[in-house]
């Protein structure tokens, strides 16, 4: 748990080492409230990605929600089936083939998707103030960077 309060930095001269100090505090805090939702709800870090993914994206094939928490096909339908056996999910005959399924959040699992998502809100509220546009635009920079930049280590 980070514990450790927000390191000084000079606003006028930012550096580098700035940044990346600060990144990783915010990962280390993101985990702390994560581990904090998970022990609340008795879930795991995928079973909440995953619940993120199908609150957000809606109902996904088995495939498609795997890569979309970066599990393998082996890995994800056990995964399926723990949602499926907490009550959060259920597999449903996709309408276009009926030999394939798809993967709908249930009540129970939209309740823990919204229940993080109001959390989240309430920090990026703190955090930004009457600007929410430069905090979604700074988190979206980030991730299109990384996005790019991981491509090449």
């Amino acid at each position: 748990m980070i514990t450790a309060s927000a390191a000084s930095f000079d606003r006028a001269a930012p550096t580098w080492d700035d940044a990346f100090d600060a990144y990783q505090r915010l990962l280390g805090r993101n985990a702390d409230a994560t581990t904090v939702l998970e022990a609340r709800h008795g879930v795991t870090p995928i079973h909440l990605r995953a619940l993120i993914v199908l609150a957000s994206r809606g109902p996904l094939s088995v495939s498609h929600l795997g890569v979309a928490v970066g599990l393998s096909s082996g890995a994800v339908t056990p995964l399926v089936d723990r949602l499926e056996q907490y009550g959060h999910a259920e597999r449903k005959p996709m309408p276009a083939d009926r030999r394939s399924v798809v993967v709908t959040a249930l009540p129970a699992g939209l309740d823990i998707a919204a229940h993080l998502r109001d959390c989240f809100a309430a920090v990026f509220a703190r955090a930004s103030g009457d600007d929410l546009s430069r905090v979604v635009e700074t988190l979206v920079a980030l991730d299109n960077a990384l996005e790019t930049e991981v491509t090449t280590w």
